[in-house]
């Protein structure tokens, strides 16, 4: 369902998915809905966790506290493979809370031609202290045939950006990487030792807002 993943891992800095029950260590109880209404899909999940991750290092204020999940989410089908669609995340943890609302869109302009985007808001409280918002927001596109490759992806995380479902290595930083290949085949491959030869080009450049540093890889 896009952005809802039940094992899969981000990368170097973006999020694949924005829901890994993974995240839900030990649940002492849970519920989950699902269905399908003409092009509408739908699931519901609601759990409680009783040794969750110590986010913010609260130690004893969260000590023998369970940490409750509740996830919505909600795909349109358009067309084929097609979708837009919507997710909402709360968690609630002996005072604090992590609310996030997005949207993805997922198009298939032909069979060798694929993007996507998404765009997730996150607001973050703890008690007594102030509330932090962030946004997160991803696009990407991919073109493959058998003689030519092209992939890129821009994305952006705001410093304050949380989601306590996902699994990402930082935020605070605005990135893009293209990759493009050329494959070449010998003429009979059932032969040939050599099945295929791919040079290959691959750079991302990125910014680091904290630190108002620089990424370049080429």
């Amino acid at each position: 369902m896009g952005l809802f993943n039940i094992a899969g891992t981000g990368g170097d800095g973006n999020m694949r998915a924005g829901v890994h029950t993974r995240k839900i260590v030990n649940p002492s109880w849970g519920t989950k809905l699902t269905g399908t209404t003409g092009k509408m899909t739908f699931g519901l999940l609601s759990a409680s966790d009783e040794t969750p991750e110590d986010i913010g290092g609260r130690g004893e204020a969260v000590a023998g506290r369970s940490k409750l999940f509740t996830i919505g989410r909600a795909t349109y089908g358009l067309k084929e493979s097609d979708y837009i669609g919507a997710l909402v995340v709360d968690t609630e943890h002996a005072g604090r809370f992590n609310r996030v609302i997005g949207s993805d869109l997922s198009l298939r302009f032909t069979r060798r031609q694929q993007m996507s985007a998404t765009v997730l808001s996150s607001r973050t409280g703890v008690s007594g202290e102030p509330q932090k918002d962030g946004v997160a927001a991803q696009a990407s596109y991919n073109f493959s045939d058998r003689k030519y490759l092209f992939l890129w992806q821009v994305e952006h995380y705001d410093k304050e950006f949380q989601m306590d479902t996902g699994f990402y290595n930082r935020t605070g930083f605005t990135a893009g990487w293209a990759y493009t290949a050329v494959n070449f085949y010998p003429k009979d491959t059932s032969k040939a030792w050599l099945k295929r030869a791919f040079p290959f080009f691959w750079t991302k450049q990125g910014r680091d807002l904290i630190q108002d540093g620089r990424d370049r890889f080429y």
